[in-house]
């Protein structure tokens, strides 16, 4: 069903091994705003990445679906959110690293290979 509050945007958060990318306070999310006329906020569809501010009920979601990733063995997650609801997982293609080190000044991404190199999640 379509989901009224797209055309506001989504949220991309990401998660490693079952949890949110985070360094101290930052958390690794970007907010992704449709372009004009675009109801879709992804970037390859003139969507614009932006800072986001993390809610309660956006950790809520990472930490309830986290368990779940992990028995997959989902290592590294995008979790697309509207408004509370999750809309889509990426598991093959996770965007929003680059942007979330531009607006944060982490550097995740060497965080993920960092993890990666070190081997599947702790069971």
């Amino acid at each position: 069903a379509f989901v009224p509050e797209a055309d506001q945007g989504d949220v991309r958060l990401i998660m490693l091994h079952g949890e949110l990318l985070v360094e101290g306070e930052r958390v690794c999310a970007v907010r992704r705003i449709p372009g004009a006329g675009e109801f879709r906020s992804n970037v390859h569809a003139g969507g614009r990445a932006a800072p986001v501010e993390i809610t309660d009920t956006m950790r809520d979601i990472a930490a309830s679906i986290g368990p779940q990733l992990r028995a997959d063995g989902l290592a590294l997650v995008g979790v697309d959110l509207i408004g509370a609801k999750i809309v889509e997982l990426n598991v093959f293609s996770t965007g929003g690293l680059l942007d979330a080190e531009r607006f944060t000044g982490v550097p995740f991404a060497s965080r993920v290979w960092a993890a990666l190199e070190r081997g599947a999640a702790p069971r």
